[in-house]
């Protein structure tokens, strides 16, 4: 091992020592495969940039207290690699959920365990149901597109009226809750328009709730679709 990989191993377990380790379904069966497999010598940039996309992630990296600094950039990913080195069963299990296509073919490199192989898969998976849903939202955003050009939608609030699941992906997430009661407010509403406009508000939600339910349902339904494929194969 390089002095650069002792030196980042012993910063690692410095600033570590606290971290949060999330224990993963699979090392809480005693699971301890991966452990003491350490980087080769010299940089290898799918390593660090996989180690980069982690450290600037949302993944919670070490546990701190209120009056500490924040980490910088580098101390995060010196942490990260010093787990990666230490153990990469410990380093999926903690950080699976971050990781990106590429990022699986530094562990193919390698004999891969039981264990490894099953975040791996996790991670497959994951990316899989991204792009599914991905393709929904385009195949929504055109739907939008080609009722804009026909002129089936005349304003923002006949189109939330007749997709709400539509207008809340592409217009209502960005809005802040000022703007939303800006576009609702009208000081020359009567109080029996108010009062419409209450139920339609509650039609609106409910039509909305039942939209995004529907549309986790077919995701599932491929998600089992493309399991019993595979099982199949």
């Amino acid at each position: 091992m390089s002095k650069v990989s002792v030196f980042n191993m012993a910063a690692a377990d410095e600033l570590g020592r606290d971290a949060d380790m999330e224990v993963g379904p699979l090392e809480a069966q005693g699971a301890t495969a991966g452990s003491g497999a350490c980087l080769p010598s010299g940089a290898d940039p799918l390593v660090e940039h996989m180690i980069r996309r982690v450290a600037e992630s949302e993944a919670r990296i070490k546990n701190q207290s209120r009056d500490e600094p924040d980490l910088t950039t580098q101390q995060k990913m010196d942490i990260v690699r010093g787990i990666l080195e230490k153990s990469h069963l410990t380093f999926m299990e903690r950080f699976w959920k971050y990781l990106a296509e590429e990022d699986l073919e530094y562990f193919q490199r390698m004999q891969n365990s039981y264990e490894l192989d099953f975040y791996m898969k996790e991670v497959k998976k994951r990316l899989d149901n991204a792009k599914k849903k991905t393709g929904v939202k385009n195949r929504r955003y055109e739907a939008m597109q080609r009722m804009l050009q026909d002129g089936s939608y005349f304003s923002e609030e006949e189109m939330r009226q007749r997709d709400p699941l539509l207008y809340e992906q592409h217009i209502g997430q960005f809005l802040d809750p000022e703007e939303k009661n800006e576009r609702s407010a009208d000081p020359e509403m009567s109080l029996s328009q108010m009062i419409m406009g209450q139920i339609e508000e509650k039609i609106i939600e409910s039509k909305l709730a039942w939209q995004m339910e529907r549309e986790d349902d077919m995701l599932e339904e491929e998600e089992d679709s493309d399991e019993e494929e595979e099982e199949d194969n």
